[in-house]
């Protein structure tokens, strides 16, 4: 008993350093991936809603990280999510279900650039790329009068 103790003293404090040695390396090693930048275009009111994380999660409820304020949109509606280069949505067992170009799928669907999602009511169309600047009002010309 005696001669397991001892080497427990020294292998636990070892592997220890070990393990955390390695989870060090690995934060150096290379870089996290960060999802492509991509956007939701609201249909009805021209709404623009960043998709900010790697998995967004769509909803009525106010723990989703896109709250849609339809009664037709379940609490917790779907996932849009980035996986091996590509964006993904998962319906979420939805009571209205979730449509991509007008097609249901059973668990998950491929977007592409300009998809139109439709969450119960609420239609929106996927964009891939930077958000667009908000449009400035263009300075109206001013008139002199002269009398």
């Amino acid at each position: 008993m005696d001669m397991f103790s001892q080497i427990v003293r020294f292998l636990l404090p070892v592997l220890a350093v070990g393990i955390l040695g390695l989870c060090f390396f690995s934060l150096f090693r290379r870089p996290f991936p960060q999802p492509s930048q991509a956007y939701l275009l609201n249909c009805a009111n021209g709404d623009i809603l960043p998709l900010l994380y790697a998995e967004n999660s769509v909803g009525r409820g106010r723990s989703s990280d896109i709250v849609l304020g339809y009664d037709t949109v379940s609490r917790s509606h779907a996932v849009l999510a980035y996986r091996k280069c590509n964006w993904m949505v998962y319906d979420t067992r939805s009571s209205s279900g979730t449509t991509v170009n007008g097609e249901a799928f059973k668990r998950k669907a491929v977007l592409c650039d300009g998809d139109t999602l439709t969450f119960g009511g609420a239609v929106m169309v996927f964009r891939l790329g930077a958000i667009p600047a908000p449009e400035t009002p263009r300075a109206t010309e001013s008139r002199i009068r002269v009398l």
